[in-house]
């Protein structure tokens, strides 16, 4: 017997003169009960990885919302450091400035 994809089945001697023994109905009720008991296991299944999935959404997004967060709180302290950065260097050109200018008028007083 061929199934899905190419799994295949067959049976051996005994297997098939077990199969013969029985009547098609038993077999039949026999079949029917075994596809009954898979259809049901594959929809309790099914439901576990559905669970699972949706938890481990919820679970990635509650990460990701944490790590958005963080991210805005650095970005925001960067550009709280940038601002800093920049009233230093123009606070620096200044008394750079001041100083170029005390040494201009030093040597002009010592000449």
């Amino acid at each position: 017997m061929g199934f899905y994809k190419g799994i295949n089945m067959s049976l051996s001697s005994a297997e098939r003169g077990a199969l013969n023994a029985a009547s098609t109905e038993v077999f039949g009720d026999a079949f029917l009960e075994m596809q009954s008991r898979a259809l049901a296991f594959a929809k309790v299944l099914r439901l576990e990885w559905s669970k699972r999935s949706s938890s481990e959404e919820e679970k990635l997004k509650k990460e990701l919302a944490a790590w958005s967060d963080f991210l805005k709180a650095t970005l925001d302290a960067n550009s709280v450091q940038g601002k800093v950065l920049q009233k230093a260097e123009s606070e620096r050109e200044a008394f750079n400035a001041k100083f170029k200018a005390s040494e201009r008028e030093k040597e002009r007083l010592s000449t």
